[in-house]
């Protein structure tokens, strides 16, 4: 269907993003992140409690012990493998005993200049090794780095190791807190419940990266909705962040300005043959206070756009965070003069399809409503679509890689319908659609018996009773389908647990 364009004012605009707001997307425990953290850190104290007799509080804490247990684990190691341990035992390490990678790497220099441990770094290349003066500043990363890539240096490779953790557990009380959570961890295990000691050093690892998004890919799950819609990976929409490279935007990275160039999400269409890039956009979710990232992004979307011309800006926004603190970044955002619209996870649906459609981009979802319209009959539902305002180019497009996908299926000489695994999910959305097209305005005192919908305003929709009419009367050949009462529910619990309807 033809999703109507209708203008709403910046207020209602405001109201519709808290009405249909997605406050997180999820707790940190429950993602892959924090399940690969926690398995690093199990496997940390397994080391450790090899040579440390787990800990044993009867023996005095000794690091060389940590520092032997950790060579022999990387021993066999590849480097990657290496290098990977031992940036995470650093991690631990710096959770353990409250220091900070900042401070360390201006620190740890001038302890390895002071102690004349080695009075050169050394470094493997082409398989030798060299010595280079030690940098002024050296990351942990960097540091176990040069340690991983000392495998065949196994005297230097432990004696770099003993150093850092002498230096990072340069006081008892640091050593004191390992070896408490170490015994702690092992005590624990014959219930089962040492991954709940450790959970909290592991969200407070990566709660920074994690916290902004709620702990889950906002541009994942578009990326899920638009291959509902037909779109193709790599081709329709793009898999990773975009650069433009555009000419003005090269001369502004080389120049003396150090303002950034800006990285997209998402450009639509992104390699769609007779395409070129229409939509920017540029997905910002906070599920707290991300209160200076959220600034930097409000001033870099301002600056970058000066450089790319001639295309519509759109940003997907969502999360708590511009509920609350950052609503005043949230209004910056909406009523920069070039923005040309937005759209949430739970309003995606209508919105960002609104705009493929408006641009004149056809998805193989907006075919097979066509087709589903006219029982299956191509000339009519090409005529149709060009009546929207789709070239017949685009529509021959679609309509060709459908076919080819087998997403459409051809029944007799201009007949076509639509493959079991395309019925059901276009019939959802011409339902979607339907209460799209033929609903109102609802007031919130006389809401009750609705389904409401986003991207009109924060109260829109129509009531459930009217749908299953208005859906037959426009594709009669879904009267059996939408005449299910068990069916047509089932479909309309689909589209409430995915956020894109609420019922009144």
């Amino acid at each position: 269907m033809k999703l109507p364009l209708t203008p709403i004012s910046s207020t209602d605009a405001l109201l519709e993003f808290d009405i249909w707001l997605t406050p997180t997307l999820g707790e940190i425990r429950d993602t892959e992140r924090f399940n690969k953290e926690m398995e690093s850190a199990v496997r940390i104290f397994e080391v450790l409690g090899r040579t440390t007799d787990k800990f044993s509080l009867k023996k005095r804490p000794d690091i060389s012990k940590i520092a032997e247990a950790v060579e022999v684990e990387i021993a066999n190691s590849d480097k990657k493998s290496a290098k990977k341990f031992l940036t995470s035992i650093s991690d631990l390490i710096y959770l353990v005993s409250g220091k900070s990678d900042n401070n360390c790497k201006c620190q740890l220099p001038i302890y390895i200049r002071q102690k004349n441990i080695l009075n050169s770094m050394p470094v493997v290349s082409k398989g030798c090794l060299n010595y280079l003066d030690w940098p002024r500043v050296i990351k942990a990363e960097q540091f176990m780095t040069i340690v991983a890539n000392l495998e065949k240096y196994t005297d230097i490779q432990t004696e770099l190791l003993r150093e850092f953790f002498e230096f990072t557990l340069s006081d008892d009380a640091y050593l004191s807190q390992l070896w408490a959570i170490g015994n702690c961890y092992y005590s624990l295990k014959p219930y089962n419940k040492e991954k709940s000691l450790l959970s909290p050093l592991v969200i407070f690892k990566i709660r920074g990266s994690v916290t902004a998004s709620g702990g889950h890919n906002p541009e994942q799950l578009l990326r899920t909705m638009m291959t509902d819609w037909g779109m193709k990976q790599g081709v329709d929409f793009n898999n990773d962040d975009v650069v433009i490279n555009t000419a003005a935007a090269r001369k502004k990275a080389d120049s003396s300005d150090r303002t950034k160039v800006r990285k997209y999400d998402f450009i639509l269409p992104y390699n769609t043959v007779g395409w070129q890039p229409k939509l920017f956009v540029q997905c910002q979710f906070y599920a707290g206070d991300s209160g200076s990232v959220s600034h930097k992004n409000v001033d870099q979307t301002s600056s970058a756009r000066r450089f790319t011309v001639n295309h519509l800006f759109v940003e997907y926004v969502d999360g708590a965070g511009y509920f609350a603190s950052l609503n005043g970044d949230l209004k910056t955002l909406l009523q920069m003069k070039n923005t040309h619209s937005f759209f949430q996870i739970k309003s995606a649906p209508i919105r960002l399809r609104r705009e493929l459609q408006r641009i004149g981009f056809l998805t193989d979802l907006e075919l097979e409503h066509a087709l589903l319209k006219f029982d299956g009959d191509k000339t009519q539902a090409v005529k149709a679509l060009a009546e929207y305002g789709y070239t017949i180019s685009e529509i021959e497009r679609v309509f060709t890689s459908a076919v080819d996908d087998g997403n459409i299926l051809k029944t007799e000489k201009h007949k076509f319908s639509l493959s079991e695994t395309r019925m059901e999910m276009s019939r959802r959305y011409l339902i979607l659609d339907t209460v799209a097209v033929n609903g109102k305005t609802v007031s919130t005192q006389k809401s009750s018996g609705y389904v409401l919908v986003p991207g009109f305003g924060p109260f829109y929709g129509l009531k459930l009773k009217d749908i299953p009419n208005l859906v037959a009367q426009y594709a009669p050949s879904l009267k059996p389908a939408i005449g299910n009462t068990t069916r047509f529910l089932d479909d309309i619990e689909w589209l409430s647990k995915q956020g894109y309807i609420m019922m009144s």
